[in-house]
């Protein structure tokens, strides 16, 4: 299985630091959208996504997902935006130029006030058939583009701030059974499943049985450690082997259900003297997990 990463090249002085450090490191792909997403005049854009197709491939890299912009503790009215809306479908578009075909996007999940609102209850159940109709609107918007694209949506799994109980929550796509309704509800031709696994295990969910429910309806993944539900959900984000993820499980469900993208780990090694061996580390955690 390739091994991958989500770094931008905003993190090295020039591209060839960047392309050259994650070939040295062990990486094949990227998980990238890019800069000024939004920003170009049409002529700039292709251009700009020309060359670093270019630039990537001249170093053995692949694109394999990029990520879409989004928002985190803002209200449902912001979620379904026009200007949300406007920088998703920027994200989607460049993904459609760039040669990619998944890009991951974040569902709504209740946040502050608009849990309150919503919910009234201490129970998150509570306020599912809520979320999926303000989820379906959003994301129906993007049919149309989608299809004229090939460009496929990955909803991804995760959690909330309940400020009833004062900490975070499984949430939208938490649950496998309501994964697999939005991909029923949208079509599988247009939508399937990122996986993040540190967002799941943050509540000592059951990860294999969560990769077997939604199987080849999970496309890309965001690879990260944690600590599970004694932590209270802490987006913690961390290389594979600091956190309690079951890796030989992961790594075997995914296996089963017939995984055949890349395994992408959606980690950034924190700056300084250390970055190069945290980079190499990764990438050799990448490969003992899933290549060994």
């Amino acid at each position: 299985m390739k091994i991958g990463i989500t770094l931008g090249e905003n993190h090295f002085a020039t591209r060839k630091e960047w392309l050259s450090t994650l070939k040295n490191c062990g990486f094949d792909a990227i998980d990238y959208t890019g800069r000024d997403l939004g920003k170009l005049s049409p002529s700039e854009e292709k251009e700009y996504c020309e060359q670093l197709k270019k630039d990537v491939a001249d170093y053995g890299i692949e694109i394999s997902q990029t990520h879409a912009p989004f928002l985190i503790n803002r209200p449902e009215s912001d979620f379904l935006s026009d200007e949300l809306y406007g920088q998703v479908k920027a994200a989607i578009e460049r993904t459609a130029r760039l040669g990619v075909k998944y890009i991951a996007v974040h569902p709504y999940v209740p946040q502050g006030m608009d849990f309150f609102l919503n919910a009234r209850t201490y129970d998150y159940s509570k306020v599912i058939d809520h979320n999926k109709e303000v989820n379906l609107r959003f994301f129906s918007r993007f049919m149309p583009l989608l299809k004229e694209t090939g460009v496929k949506i990955c909803i991804e799994n995760l959690f909330a701030y309940d400020v009833l109980l004062q900490r975070h929550v499984l949430a939208t796509c938490g649950d496998a059974d309501e994964a697999n309704y939005y991909i029923d509800e949208l079509g599988d031709e247009n939508f399937g499943c990122c996986y993040d696994s540190g967002h799941l295990n943050h509540f000592g969910a059951d990860e294999e049985n969560y990769i077997r429910k939604l199987g080849k309806r999970i496309k890309i993944l965001h690879l990260n450690d944690s600590w599970g539900k004694d932590f209270y959900g802490m987006d913690w984000h961390l290389m594979p082997g600091q956190g309690d993820v079951n890796w030989s499980k992961v790594a075997s469900a995914l296996k089963e259900v017939g995984f055949d993208g890349v395994a992408s780990f959606e980690v950034t090694p924190r700056p300084g003297k250390f970055f190069i061996p945290q980079m190499k580390y990764i990438g050799e955690m990448g490969n003992l997990i899933f290549n060994c």
